[in-house]
């Protein structure tokens, strides 16, 4: 294990605590579920996600209904490990900076590792999936061209990570290439539920894994209802509008770069910096609090 951990060092994202989203978390109820529910809560959960995604967002996705299966999964992590163990890819990679859970969960799984762009010659070089987060992991920003350098690479797929997308301040339209074998979403980074775990992917591939989970219905089920009912009462935009103004302040007052996520900014030497606590200090509270009458 000792060997394998070297392969990951991960830092803590510190999300936001949200008291509205935790106010209204408290209010779930949870005792009338049974396993009978889960065909359905599940189809529930997809359908509202396409809509949470959709309706009343600064942002707009186009491609999700391009891709002919879905999985609830435990987070994006959860979905990571999914593709590695049970796609027909033998080859990954990923980006430097990029989340290092990619290369320790491929390494971790038996499988093979290459940072791109190691392979520079197309010729006879076996199918790889590359990771791509995005608003990127290392700097909380969304980068808008980020699928040029690869779209034209017959040897990649790409695994989209979008963890971030619940809780950007970015705005715009964001188009799926064919490109992406793989679309992963967090919906504990959205509504700032760290360990909750809260994922779904889209994919191109069947996975048995995931078919055998989904299929015998042993997923979470109190996880699905949460989403549901999270989805229901918080929009995409809920976190990016409540917060920007504070966010932009805390910047401003500890002479931060700002990123594309309110929890996330950078030093004056491109060094990630969390700022969560930061949302703790007297006056952006009663700014909060202002914001939410």
């Amino acid at each position: 294990m000792k060997k394998l951990l070297r392969y990951y060092h991960y830092q803590p994202s510190r999300t936001l605590k949200d008291p509205e989203v935790f106010k209204h978390l408290y209010k779930c109820k949870f005792q009338n579920l049974k396993k009978n529910d889960v065909k359905s809560l599940f189809k529930e959960y997809v359908d509202t996600y396409k809509a949470w995604l959709s309706e009343g967002s600064d942002i707009q996705l186009i491609g999700l209904d391009k891709f002919p299966y879905v999985y609830f999964t435990s987070g994006v992590c959860g979905a990571i490990e999914a593709v590695i163990a049970c796609s027909r890819y033998k080859w990954f990679s990923g980006i430097s900076n990029d989340f290092p859970y990619y290369k320790f969960a491929v390494k971790t799984g038996g499988k093979n590792w290459l940072l791109w762009p190691q392979q520079q010659n197309t010729s006879n070089v076996r199918k790889t999936l590359l990771f791509l987060s995005n608003p990127q992991y290392k700097t909380g920003i969304f980068e808008t061209d980020m699928f040029q350098p690869y779209i034209k690479r017959r040897e990649i797929d790409i695994f989209y990570d979008m963890a971030y997308i619940g809780c950007c301040l970015w705005k715009g339209k964001i188009t799926i290439p064919d490109k992406c074998a793989f679309c992963a979403f967090s919906l504990s980074k959205a509504f700032g539920l760290e360990n909750y775990r809260l994922g779904i992917l889209f994919s191109r591939h069947e996975l048995p894994w995931l078919e055998a989970l989904h299929q015998t219905y042993y997923l979470n089920i109190q996880s699905l209802y949460l989403a549901i009912h999270l989805m229901k009462k918080f929009s995409l935009s809920y976190i990016p509008n409540k917060y920007r103004k504070a966010y932009e302040y805390i910047c401003k007052k500890h002479l931060l770069r700002e990123t594309d996520s309110p929890w996330i900014a950078l030093s004056k030497t491109n060094e990630k910096k969390f700022i969560s606590h930061l949302y703790n200090e007297k006056k952006i509270s009663e700014s909060l609090a202002e914001t939410c009458k």
